[in-house]
């Protein structure tokens, strides 16, 4: 089984039940981390809407937070839900922030390997 990903109606991804689950799950803790909401709704029939705009806040709050601390934890406890996150941005049409310190070509090659992963 799988799930979807939507953002207005478009499927921006439609990975396993079991990996859809995951993110949503690893969302929700990182919405009490980042005191911003995702924006990703509660499933129905294995669907998740998703608000592009309060989506875009989110990872954005989330990877202010990330790159503004050199704690080592929170650096690998956000490192790929961010690029995961970042790949779904951009499938909505949005552009999607780096961690600061982020080498803008590494990122890139992160968000490009991780997009070819990422069935729609």
């Amino acid at each position: 089984m799988s799930c979807f990903f939507e953002v207005d109606g478009e499927t921006v991804w439609n990975p396993a039940s079991a990996a859809g689950r995951l993110f949503v799950d690893c969302a929700r803790a990182m919405e009490r981390f980042s005191g911003a909401r995702s924006g990703i709704s509660d499933p129905v029939d294995d669907e998740y809407a998703v608000d592009p705009d309060a989506f875009r806040t989110f990872h954005g709050r989330l990877a202010a937070l990330a790159g503004g601390t050199g704690n080592a934890a929170v650096h690998a406890l956000t490192a790929e839900f961010l690029v995961v996150s970042a790949v779904l941005l951009e499938r909505a049409g949005a552009t999607a922030a780096a961690p600061a310190g982020t080498e803008p070509s590494r990122w890139r090659a992160r968000l490009d390997a991780m997009a070819r992963s990422m069935p729609r």
